[in-house]
Protein backbone atom coordinates (compact mmCIF):
# COMPACT_ATOMS: atom_id res chain seq x y z
CA UNK A 1 0.00 0.00 0.00
CA UNK A 2 2.71 2.51 0.78
CA UNK A 3 4.48 1.62 -2.46
CA UNK A 4 1.27 2.40 -4.47
CA UNK A 5 0.95 6.15 -2.52
CA UNK A 6 4.83 6.62 -3.76
CA UNK A 7 3.93 5.94 -7.10
CA UNK A 8 0.92 7.94 -7.39
CA UNK A 9 3.10 10.83 -5.60
CA UNK A 10 6.06 10.52 -8.27
CA UNK A 11 3.14 10.63 -11.31
CA UNK A 12 1.73 13.48 -10.12
CA UNK A 13 5.17 15.02 -9.38
CA UNK A 14 6.12 13.89 -13.12
CA UNK A 15 3.14 15.19 -14.76
CA UNK A 16 3.98 18.48 -12.87
CA UNK A 17 7.43 18.78 -14.70
CA UNK A 18 6.10 18.22 -18.35
CA UNK A 19 3.31 20.93 -18.11
CA UNK A 20 6.07 23.27 -16.46
CA UNK A 21 4.65 25.78 -13.49
CA UNK A 22 1.48 27.51 -13.44
CA UNK A 23 2.29 30.40 -15.84
CA UNK A 24 1.07 34.17 -13.96
CA UNK A 25 -2.52 35.60 -14.88
CA UNK A 26 -1.41 37.50 -18.12
CA UNK A 27 -1.81 40.58 -17.47
CA UNK A 28 -2.98 42.63 -20.46
CA UNK A 29 -1.50 45.98 -21.27
CA UNK A 30 -3.94 48.29 -22.14
CA UNK A 31 -2.55 51.17 -24.25
CA UNK A 32 -3.24 54.78 -23.98
CA UNK A 33 -5.90 55.50 -26.43
CA UNK A 34 -5.06 57.08 -29.46
CA UNK A 35 -5.76 60.87 -29.87
CA UNK A 36 -6.06 62.74 -33.19
CA UNK A 37 -3.19 64.22 -33.65
CA UNK A 38 -4.03 68.47 -33.46
CA UNK A 39 -4.22 69.99 -36.52
CA UNK A 40 -0.94 71.51 -38.15
CA UNK A 41 -0.34 75.23 -38.35
CA UNK A 42 0.61 74.44 -41.42
CA UNK A 43 -1.68 72.36 -43.39
CA UNK A 44 -5.12 74.17 -43.23
CA UNK A 45 -8.50 72.43 -42.87
CA UNK A 46 -10.29 70.42 -45.23
CA UNK A 47 -13.69 72.41 -44.53
CA UNK A 48 -12.03 75.90 -44.81
CA UNK A 49 -10.00 75.79 -47.68
CA UNK A 50 -12.43 75.73 -50.97
CA UNK A 51 -14.08 78.34 -49.27
CA UNK A 52 -11.07 80.49 -49.44
CA UNK A 53 -10.38 79.12 -52.78
CA UNK A 54 -13.70 80.59 -54.65
CA UNK A 55 -13.84 83.73 -52.46
CA UNK A 56 -10.43 84.34 -54.04
CA UNK A 57 -11.91 83.83 -57.36
CA UNK A 58 -14.76 86.31 -57.15
CA UNK A 59 -13.74 89.35 -59.03
CA UNK A 60 -13.63 92.41 -57.66
CA UNK A 61 -15.38 95.17 -59.93
CA UNK A 62 -15.47 99.02 -59.50
CA UNK A 63 -17.98 101.69 -60.81
CA UNK A 64 -16.97 104.66 -62.25
CA UNK A 65 -18.46 107.80 -65.04
CA UNK A 66 -16.76 107.95 -66.76
CA UNK A 67 -12.94 105.54 -75.28
CA UNK A 68 -13.06 109.10 -75.45
CA UNK A 69 -15.67 109.28 -72.85
CA UNK A 70 -14.98 106.39 -70.45
CA UNK A 71 -18.00 104.74 -68.83
CA UNK A 72 -16.56 102.00 -66.95
CA UNK A 73 -13.27 102.20 -65.37
CA UNK A 74 -11.31 100.16 -62.50
CA UNK A 75 -7.77 99.48 -61.25
CA UNK A 76 -4.85 101.16 -62.25
CA UNK A 77 -7.54 103.30 -64.86
CA UNK A 78 -9.74 104.56 -62.08
CA UNK A 79 -6.65 106.04 -60.14
CA UNK A 80 -5.62 107.28 -63.26
CA UNK A 81 -8.63 108.95 -64.29
CA UNK A 82 -9.51 110.62 -60.47
CA UNK A 83 -5.91 111.45 -59.86
CA UNK A 84 -5.98 113.44 -63.42
CA UNK A 85 -9.99 115.01 -62.68
CA UNK A 86 -7.81 116.35 -59.21
CA UNK A 87 -5.38 117.79 -60.91
CA UNK A 88 -7.38 119.59 -63.26
CA UNK A 89 -9.71 121.07 -60.66
CA UNK A 90 -6.82 122.71 -58.92
CA UNK A 91 -6.62 124.55 -62.45
CA UNK A 92 -9.81 126.64 -61.17
CA UNK A 93 -11.73 125.61 -64.66
CA UNK A 94 -14.55 127.52 -65.23
CA UNK A 95 -18.46 126.09 -64.82
CA UNK A 96 -20.54 126.21 -67.89
CA UNK A 97 -24.24 126.70 -66.88
CA UNK A 98 -25.68 127.15 -70.76
CA UNK A 99 -28.57 129.82 -69.02
CA UNK A 100 -28.99 133.07 -70.60
CA UNK A 101 -25.99 132.76 -73.48
CA UNK A 102 -25.09 134.63 -75.99
CA UNK A 103 -23.00 134.53 -78.70
CA UNK A 104 -19.86 134.82 -77.00
CA UNK A 105 -20.16 132.25 -73.42
CA UNK A 106 -20.37 129.23 -75.84
CA UNK A 107 -16.91 129.93 -77.85
CA UNK A 108 -15.18 131.34 -74.52
CA UNK A 109 -15.93 128.22 -72.48
CA UNK A 110 -14.78 126.33 -75.08
CA UNK A 111 -11.74 128.49 -75.93
CA UNK A 112 -11.12 128.27 -71.99
CA UNK A 113 -10.87 124.87 -71.76
CA UNK A 114 -8.60 124.09 -74.40
CA UNK A 115 -6.12 126.36 -73.04
CA UNK A 116 -6.10 124.21 -70.30
CA UNK A 117 -5.55 120.93 -72.09
CA UNK A 118 -2.68 122.44 -73.58
CA UNK A 119 -1.63 124.40 -70.44
CA UNK A 120 -2.19 120.87 -68.52
CA UNK A 121 -1.01 118.37 -71.23
CA UNK A 122 -4.40 116.57 -71.23
CA UNK A 123 -4.90 113.48 -73.62
CA UNK A 124 -7.64 113.96 -76.25
CA UNK A 125 -8.80 111.08 -74.51
CA UNK A 126 -9.37 112.71 -71.25
CA UNK A 127 -11.05 115.82 -72.53
CA UNK A 128 -14.48 115.40 -73.10
CA UNK A 129 -14.49 113.63 -69.63
CA UNK A 130 -13.34 116.38 -67.60
CA UNK A 131 -14.89 119.21 -69.31
CA UNK A 132 -18.33 117.60 -68.96
CA UNK A 133 -17.45 117.54 -64.96
CA UNK A 134 -17.56 121.42 -65.49
CA UNK A 135 -21.60 122.10 -66.61
CA UNK A 136 -24.06 122.80 -64.62
CA UNK A 137 -27.89 123.76 -64.89
CA UNK A 138 -29.33 123.46 -68.20
CA UNK A 139 -25.91 122.54 -69.67
CA UNK A 140 -25.88 119.63 -67.62
CA UNK A 141 -29.10 118.71 -68.46
CA UNK A 142 -28.59 118.62 -71.98
CA UNK A 143 -25.45 116.26 -71.39
CA UNK A 144 -27.75 113.79 -69.57
CA UNK A 145 -30.16 113.88 -72.39
CA UNK A 146 -27.13 112.76 -74.67
CA UNK A 147 -26.32 110.06 -71.98
CA UNK A 148 -29.75 108.87 -71.26
CA UNK A 149 -30.30 108.13 -75.29
CA UNK A 150 -29.89 104.60 -76.48
CA UNK A 151 -28.69 105.92 -79.54
CA UNK A 152 -25.76 107.68 -78.36
CA UNK A 153 -22.34 105.86 -78.25
CA UNK A 154 -20.34 107.91 -75.85
CA UNK A 155 -17.21 106.12 -76.44
CA UNK A 156 -17.43 107.26 -79.64
CA UNK A 157 -17.87 111.27 -78.81
CA UNK A 158 -14.13 112.88 -79.05
CA UNK A 159 -13.95 116.46 -78.10
CA UNK A 160 -14.35 117.88 -81.27
CA UNK A 161 -17.79 115.94 -82.03
CA UNK A 162 -18.67 117.36 -78.08
CA UNK A 163 -17.78 120.59 -79.68
CA UNK A 164 -19.77 120.57 -82.71
CA UNK A 165 -23.41 119.09 -80.18
CA UNK A 166 -22.43 121.71 -77.71
CA UNK A 167 -22.35 124.46 -80.40
CA UNK A 168 -25.27 123.29 -82.43
CA UNK A 169 -27.72 123.13 -79.73
CA UNK A 170 -26.85 126.26 -78.57
CA UNK A 171 -26.76 127.94 -81.97
CA UNK A 172 -29.88 126.81 -84.04
CA UNK A 173 -29.57 127.87 -87.66
CA UNK A 174 -31.49 131.64 -86.63
CA UNK A 175 -28.64 132.39 -84.68
CA UNK A 176 -26.16 131.06 -87.48
CA UNK A 177 -27.96 132.91 -90.21
CA UNK A 178 -27.50 136.39 -88.18
CA UNK A 179 -24.16 136.27 -87.43
CA UNK A 180 -23.69 135.43 -90.95
CA UNK A 181 -25.45 138.33 -92.00
CA UNK A 182 -22.92 140.30 -89.66
CA UNK A 183 -19.86 138.87 -91.57
CA UNK A 184 -21.63 139.65 -94.97
CA UNK A 185 -21.85 143.23 -93.93
CA UNK A 186 -17.98 143.42 -94.09
CA UNK A 187 -18.01 143.24 -97.94
CA UNK A 188 -19.94 146.68 -98.24
CA UNK A 189 -17.08 148.73 -96.87
CA UNK A 190 -14.60 149.27 -99.13
CA UNK A 191 -10.98 147.68 -98.62
CA UNK A 192 -8.41 145.96 -100.29
CA UNK A 193 -9.09 141.80 -100.36
CA UNK A 194 -5.81 141.24 -98.32
CA UNK A 195 -7.65 143.86 -95.53
CA UNK A 196 -10.94 142.47 -96.04
CA UNK A 197 -9.45 138.85 -95.44
CA UNK A 198 -7.46 139.96 -92.37
CA UNK A 199 -10.75 140.80 -90.97
CA UNK A 200 -12.59 138.04 -91.89
CA UNK A 201 -10.17 135.97 -90.33
CA UNK A 202 -10.00 137.77 -86.88
CA UNK A 203 -13.65 137.08 -86.58
CA UNK A 204 -13.68 133.28 -87.54
CA UNK A 205 -10.78 133.50 -85.18
CA UNK A 206 -13.18 134.41 -82.22
CA UNK A 207 -16.54 132.66 -83.37
CA UNK A 208 -15.03 129.97 -85.61
CA UNK A 209 -18.83 127.96 -85.06
CA UNK A 210 -20.16 130.47 -87.41
CA UNK A 211 -18.25 128.51 -90.72
CA UNK A 212 -18.34 125.23 -89.98
CA UNK A 213 -18.48 123.70 -93.41
CA UNK A 214 -18.81 124.31 -97.33
CA UNK A 215 -22.00 125.22 -97.34
CA UNK A 216 -21.56 127.51 -94.94
CA UNK A 217 -18.68 129.30 -96.68
CA UNK A 218 -20.19 129.19 -99.49
CA UNK A 219 -23.46 131.15 -98.48
CA UNK A 220 -21.15 133.82 -97.13
CA UNK A 221 -18.82 134.07 -100.29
Amino acid sequence: MKHLEDLLLQQAAASRETQGPTPPAPVVDVAPRAQSPAPSSSRAAPATAPREEVAAALPVQRLVTGAAFPVMAEGAERDRLMERLSEFRRCSPRTFDGENVDHWIVEKWLMHMEKLFRDTFVEERDRVWLATHFLDGEAYRWWLDIQDNPNTDLAAITWTRFKELLLAHHFPTSVKRKMEQDLRSLRQDERSVAEYEREFSRILHCIPFIVRDDEDKSRIF
